[in-house]
């Protein structure tokens, strides 16, 4: 098969696992019925995934950042699916009386092999594109995301309507089991071209000093980390809070969550696919920019206006810019480094992400707390998305001072 098209099904099998076993259903499994108290079982839950985010930044950071190794082989990814793959399968086995601890064991340890695997993703864009069609793979490879994500929540949907008392499973309830070999077969049949492709190739990991020297000495890069940094916590908070606001300001209900979520990753293929030739003509940099103004724009929209139809139509007007701006940033990234230095920079890439999941949320949460409105603090949104812009145009005068000089 063609690495390309492997590098498009990796993400379209990788996506099961935070679309099935973080988001839809598994969660809501242990917590409805694994735990014998939801608020306890929600506690719990909500815990392990914020251990396993901040683990994941120390591993990072020791791998790639305070080692000595200067290369990682595709060993270390090859064993990281077999380890995703495992823990994801193991899960059927847990059910109601068994201790909380196991179950979310097994969902930690998936969590980080997940992380790991989305930075193999990430550093092997440019193994499978050039300067010229970049952002056309990144933003395709993103709709491919999507794309898995809704197809295996639809078959795994089905299986819950047509086939309540699947096998020797004589609860209902029971078939939410399933779930975990479901995502860990969906993942090995599509991820596995990709990292079989690769072999035993070695990636070169440069040192912290080598690192910060980069950074230092590339502007438009220290910028654009920075940039990320603030914007991506806007990003974030949508994924976190979207259901919230939905259930809490419109008393929308769970069915009508689950079409919001489905129709928003369908308009987030469209996105990615408008982007995926609209990248390569504008540059990256633009796209990142022209994200940022229709999500301020709309979130600004929702989150103003208490009509339903306006929040349905803000929301899937949200979900196809919320696709590109991620795609396009790692398209730009891609080209602001060196073949050399994808990995260590995509590692950092990802330990930012990691810092948005905790930072971008706590503020948002302090912003309700001390005002007592969670309308109020939704617009820290808004407040991230127009930060990001600010910056992303300082940047642009930066890159055309520098052009300036050359």
């Amino acid at each position: 098969m063609n690495r390309t098209k492997s590098w498009y099904l990796f993400d379209f099998g990788l996506s099961s696992y935070p679309t099935i076993i973080l988001t839809f259903f598994y969660g809501s499994f242990f917590v409805n019925y694994i735990a014998d108290d939801s608020t306890v079982g929600s506690y719990y839950w909500g815990f392990t995934v914020s251990i396993s985010g901040f683990v994941t930044i120390i591993i990072f950071s020791l791998i790639f950042f305070f080692s000595k190794i200067n290369k990682i082989s595709n060993t270390f990814f090859h064993f990281s699916l077999i380890i995703l793959i495992s823990s994801s399968f193991s899960l059927c086995f847990f059910d109601r009386g068994v201790s909380l601890m196991i179950p979310l064991f097994f969902i930690f340890i998936s969590f980080i092999f997940f992380e790991i695997l989305t930075l193999f993703y990430n550093f092997t864009l440019t193994k499978v594109s050039n300067i010229k069609n970049i952002g056309r793979i990144s933003n395709k490879g993103w709709s491919f995301g999507y794309l898995g994500g809704l197809i295996s929540l639809a078959i795994v949907l089905l299986i819950v309507e047509f086939f309540p008392t699947f096998f020797f499973l004589n609860n209902s309830s029971k078939i939410f089991l399933l779930v975990g070999p479901i995502v860990s077969i969906w993942i090995l049949f599509f991820c596995y071209p990709l990292i079989f492709s690769f072999k035993k190739e070695n990636f070169e990991i440069l040192k912290k000093q080598q690192i910060d020297t980069h950074i230092f000495n590339n502007q438009s890069l220290k910028y654009f980390i920075i940039c990320y940094l603030v914007y991506n916590s806007g990003v974030v908070s949508l994924f976190y809070f979207a259901g919230i606001y939905a259930s809490n300001i419109h008393h929308l209900k769970e069915p009508d969550i689950l079409l919001l979520g489905i129709l928003i990753n369908l308009f987030g293929i469209m996105g990615c696919i408008s982007f995926s030739f609209i990248d390569d003509k504008i540059g990256s940099y633009r796209s990142i920019f022209l994200c940022l103004l229709f999500l301020f724009g709309f979130t600004i929209l929702m989150f103003l206006n208490s009509s339903k139809i306006i929040f349905w139509f803000s929301a899937l007007a949200i979900g196809f810019f919320i696709g590109p701006i991620q795609a396009s940033s790692r398209s730009f990234l891609s080209n602001l480094i060196n073949s050399n230095e994808q990995i260590s920079i995509f590692a950092l890439y990802s330990i930012l992400g990691n810092i948005n999941s905790l930072i971008g949320p706590f503020f948002i949460s302090q912003v309700i707390y001390w005002t007592g409105s969670f309308r109020f603090g939704m617009f820290m949104i808004p407040t991230y998305f127009f930060l990001g812009l600010s910056l992303m145009y300082y940047l642009l005068v930066l890159k055309m001072s520098n052009s300036r000089k050359d």
